[in-house]
This record gives C-alpha cells, structure tokens and sequence, in this order.
C-alpha cells in the first residue's frame, strides 16, 4: 500500500509539466477546431486541377475586424475541355471582383467561388485574380481573430482545420499542396506584418502604412499558410547545426514579453540541433524558423514561422517538431492525425532526452504515458473525424500517439526506429507530401526487418 500511494504521489508531481502543456495547447486547439469540423472535403463544381502558385494580398490593421485583399492564383488544368474551376471562401466575405487575361465569368455561391474560362487543354497554366473583403471574424470557425496585449492589438490567423475559406480565397483540402506561395502584408506604421519564408523587402507607403513581402519557396498545405499583425519587437539569430549549416531563427515577440524571451527564447537551439541530427536537415532551411505570438493558447505550426502564446519550452519543442511532422509530411486525412500530433508530442520527449537530461526524459515520457492511461475510449487512429470533440482530444491523439511512438521505439530499437523514420520523412513520394498511417509503417518495417502489422492493429487501430 505504500508503495502504491508514494507511485500515485510521483504521478501526480511529475504530471505537472505535461498537464501544463495539455491546458494550454491541447485544449486550446480542440477549442480551435470544435467550431465546425465534419467530414466533408470541400466539394467543388469543376474540374481537376492542380495549384502551383498563390500571391496573397492583404491589408490588415490589426486594430480593426475588417481585410480587403487580393489573391493571384495559377494553376495547371488536369483535363482537356478545362471549362470550369472554383476556389473555397465562405458567404461572410465579399467578392468584388475576378480578373484574369482569359475572359471569364465567376459566382460565388456559399462557400464556392465558380470560375469560368474559354475551353484549356490539359496542362494548360490559367491565372487569375480574386478582389476580396469583408469581416473575417463572422466565420463560424473563428479562423482569423482580434487581441489586445498590454501594448496593442493582435490580427491573427489559425485555420486548421478548415477556417482558411473564413478569410482567403483558397483550395482547402488534404491533397494539393500549394507548390510556392507570396504573401504582401500592408499594415499601419509601427506594426509588422509576420508570415511564411523569406522576408524580402518593406515598403513604406504614403498613407502611414507599410507593405511586407514575404516568399515562400517550398510546398505548403493550405492550413498552415497564416499571417499576424502587431507592433512586435524581432530577434534574430543563427542556429549552429551538427553538420556545420546553421538555421536562420528569428522571433516577433510583444514587447511586454520581453524579459521572459530574452531567456527562453535561446533553448531552441538544442532542439533544432537534436532534430536534425535524428530526423534529417531541417525541412526549411534555405528560409527560416521563427515564432510569433498570437492571441490564442498554445501554439500552431504554421510553416517556418509557428503561432505561439508563449515560449515554454515543451510548446517550443511540439511546434518545432512538426517542421518535421506535420509540414514537411502532413497526414493525408484526419483520420491520421495521429502522424502530426502523436509525433509532435514524442519529439517534445527526444528534446528532453538529447537536449536536456536522461532524467527530465524519463519525467516527461512517464507523464505522457499516464496521460495516456487516462485516454478517453476509442484508436489512435481517428475512424470518425465527425467526432469534434474527440479528434483533437490530448490524451488520446496526441499523449497516448506519442507513447505509441515510445513502445515502437523499444520494439523495434533505436538504430530501426530513427532510420526508418528518416526514411519515412525522405520518401520521394511523401516528402513534402501528403502521407497514411500505413505509409509509416512500411518504412519502419524496412528499417527494422519486421512485421508491425500486429504492432499497429494492436496500438494505432
């Protein structure tokens, strides 16, 4: 009996760094996806195609629950008689226009704007221009939101899982990355606008404003494209990597947060260093890595540039982690969730164990475990995504997915386990893709010469 009672007592001490990010990145993205999440893809009148490029346009005034913009998109038509095509914005925002060197025609009808253009034959390239503007606030999903911080306001997007359309026009889906992507944010002086890649020049602008250019070079999902407004104060520097390379990081931060980042903000160093080392060269290495505070709990692993509340050292390595797990290979459906977040959530451990010490490795694994212990019923593996309220649940997708990853780790060994999953993150047909559950489990059963169809009925399924 006394043993028991001290192992509860362990427990429940050792409990705290986990439940602590639990409460505020698990819960906030449940909160973040409970809104509208179904089943549906994005079921578009047209036809096939394939979307190469987006410049997107907007001017933000973080102060203020309204955007007008515009987005250039290019794509290559995937049938011949090309006829028809549309793009996803939801009803609340306003299209003020369509433009393009072809004559067209366009609707937009709930959620679907409908483009039609003279007869293309497949790979044909059409580009076109969408004029927008509205609140997007009104969408359901509150994709895009409003904060106020102790020295200004905060524009800020979150659109995982389907909050892009509530305020771009976009292709929302799990199947067509966007192959590069531009993004020119004109906010009032005083503010930086913060997205994706490579900033590549401010403009500064009559009217007070000033415009950023962002470029993006790399294939990106449509959820994890974001943008934030705010008078952040940067910090830069260069991560040092095992190979000699170094990473580009840099940091937009309030500037009341200031004396918390001046400290925190350096233990990414041993992360990223660790992550390469294991998983391969960081996925975004010829642009960046950074963070942005945001007005949310938690945080979200929008492309080279992750929405933070915080610095805390285990959402530094979730969100990091996801570079990997989640960006470079996203999960396919959301049925696989599990590849993003259960995988995510493990590296938060590795961070511990390769960064940190043998002993805050074991405390933090040991509390994921007892996280999952306490997992509500039902697979990693989510077979019903119209579940809301289970598919972003902690204990389930993310802390019993990563002790899923741990129990892999010592079935197979070390040397398997980090080769194969190097080999699953390299595959010419995923990286930078889209992948299934059984896709990972094909490169760890190459790497470690065994059959895990047992392992993974029995734990993922």
């Amino acid at each position: 009996m006394i043993r028991v009672v001290f192992v509860s007592i362990l427990c429940l001490v050792t409990l705290v760094p986990f439940a602590q990010l639990e409460e505020a990145h698990m819960k906030a993205e449940l909160t973040a996806h409970r809104a509208r999440f179904d089943t549906r893809q994005f079921k578009r009148t047209g036809q096939k195609y394939d979307l190469i490029y987006h410049h997107l346009k907007m001017d933000i005034d973080p102060g203020v629950r309204y955007v007008s913009g515009s987005v250039v998109t290019r794509l290559v038509a995937e049938e011949d008689n090309f006829t028809l095509f549309s793009l996803d914005l939801d009803n609340t925002m306003t299209v003020d226009s369509v433009t393009s060197d072809l004559a067209i025609s366009y609707s937009h009808l709930g959620d679907e704007i409908q483009i039609s253009v003279p007869s293309q034959s497949k790979g044909d390239i059409l580009e076109v221009e969408i004029h927008y503007q509205g609140d997007p606030t009104q969408h359901e999903e509150k994709a895009f939101g409003y904060f106020f911080q102790p020295d200004g306001p905060v524009a800020w997007s979150l659109s995982q899982p389907y909050g892009a359309i509530g305020w771009w026009p976009c292709k929302q889906q799990l199947y067509d990355k966007i192959d590069s992507i531009d993004i020119s944010l004109t906010v009032p002086y005083g503010n930086i606008g913060a997205s994706l890649g490579l900033l590549t020049g401010i403009d500064t602008l009559a009217d007070s404003t000033q415009t950023y250019h962002w470029k993006h070079r790399y294939p990106v999902a449509t959820y994890l494209v974001a943008v934030t407004v705010s008078n952040f104060y940067e910090e830069s520097h260069y991560i040092p990597l095992s190979n000699g390379d170094s990473v580009y990081h840099v940091d937009y931060l309030y500037p009341a947060y200031k004396p918390q980042a001046d400290t925190l903000r350096w233990n990414i160093n041993g992360m990223m260093w660790a992550f390469d080392s294991l998983f391969g060269e960081y996925p975004f290495i010829k642009e960046k890595y950074g963070h942005v505070q945001y007005g949310r709990g938690g945080g979200m692993e929008h492309q080279t540039l992750s929405s933070m509340s915080n610095l805390d050292y285990n959402l530094m390595a979730h969100e990091l982690g996801h570079m990997w797990f989640g960006d470079k290979v996203t999960c396919a459906t959301w049925q696989d969730l599990w590849l993003n977040e259960g995988w995510a959530t493990y590296t938060v451990s590795i961070a511990h164990e390769f960064a940190r010490t043998r002993e805050s490795f074991f405390n933090y694994i040991r509390d994921v475990q007892n996280n999952a212990l306490e997992a509500e019923e039902g697979s990693v593996f989510a077979y019903d995504t119209a579940q809301r309220g289970i598919l972003f649940t902690g204990n389930l997708r993310y802390a019993k997915g990563a002790a899923v990853l741990h129990q892999l780790r010592w079935e197979v060994g070390d040397k398997a386990f980090f080769e194969g999953s190097r080999a699953f993150l390299a595959d010419a047909e995923l990286c930078y893709g889209f992948a299934h559950t059984i896709d990972f489990q094909e490169a760890i059963e190459k790497a470690s010469g065994k059959d895990l169809t047992g392992f993974f009925d029995r734990y993922i399924y």
